[in-house]
């Protein structure tokens, strides 16, 4: 799960969790450990797994068509943020027409949307979770339609908290 803020993200044992203490490279680490073991891990990240990061079974000696370590992904929150670069900063006062902080949104969910999908041998398995009730909201239509291109690529689902539990009791 890709979280916006650290603050979003609660206790919760049995998960990779991020924290200021623990490297992007640690939490990785950590995911993938719990994979080897047979584990069916998840990860709750913030800030750089959005974008930089592969996790894969490549570094478990996983071929790609067999590789289902990662297989979903959940976004709470679309992920828009406080961009203080010097960069983003330079294009607001010579483009303030210009929709940056939508754009700087759209690049960063393409990236951790790559997560999931990146590489093209994988198993068809993958499923993707965007869980941020603005994408229905018709107030925010006009404005969000850049990001609703994005994921109409995607096969779209509508799912309902019955068909959640319907689909955990077939598992068990």
């Amino acid at each position: 799960m890709f979280f916006n803020h650290h603050l979003l993200l609660g206790d919760m044992p049995g998960m990779v969790v991020a924290d200021k203490s623990s490297t992007l490279a640690q939490q990785r680490a950590s995911f993938l450990a719990a994979a080897q073991d047979g584990h069916k891990p998840m990860w709750l990240a913030v800030g750089g797994a959005w974008t930089g990061v592969d996790v894969s079974g490549k570094d478990l000696g996983i071929v790609e068509q067999k590789d289902s370590v990662l297989t979903d992904l959940v976004i709470p929150r679309l992920p828009f943020r406080n961009n203080r670069s010097m960069t983003h900063r330079t294009r607001m006062e010579r483009r303030p027409e210009r929709p940056w902080e939508l754009f700087d949104t759209a690049m960063r969910l393409k990236q951790g949307l790559g997560r999931l999908v990146r590489r093209e041998n994988v198993p068809k398995n993958r499923r993707i979770f965007v869980l941020d009730s603005r994408l229905s909201d018709p107030a925010f239509d006009g404005f969000l339609g850049i990001i609703k291109r994005i994921l109409g690529v995607y096969k779209q689902v509508e799912w309902t908290m019955d068909d959640a539990v319907e689909q955990r009791q077939k598992r068990a």
